[in-house]
């Protein structure tokens, strides 16, 4: 199984996508700030957005961080498909960022 901290380094590079189009910090800080934006839900007032948006993306790529996640999500599970593993994925790391953003 590939290293979450070397996939998320070659996308910072490389410009490809985790999951969707993650590539380096301002891009998911703009995909974050753009979520944001659609959300009434946040509670974050819109000029503190992008600000949120910086500090989401530059704790996502901390190695602590990036270790955390992998070791949450672990490896697909017999029988699990992409989508349900891909799904799985994106709970634990919101889950991850609920508590450090705290």
């Amino acid at each position: 199984m590939a290293n979450l901290k070397d996939i998320v380094r070659k996308a910072g590079t490389a410009s490809f996508a985790i999951g969707s189009a993650l590539g380096g910090k301002n891009a998911i800080a703009s995909r974050i700030t753009d979520k944001l934006a659609l959300s009434y839900e946040t509670g974050i007032s819109p000029e503190h957005q992008s600000e949120f948006a910086e500090q989401a993306a530059k704790l996502i790529t901390e190695d602590k961080f990036l270790d955390d996640l992998q070791n949450r999500i672990g490896t697909p599970q017999s029988g699990e498909t992409e989508e349900i593993f891909v799904s799985r994925a994106k709970e634990r790391m919101r889950a991850l960022l609920r508590e450090r953003l705290k």
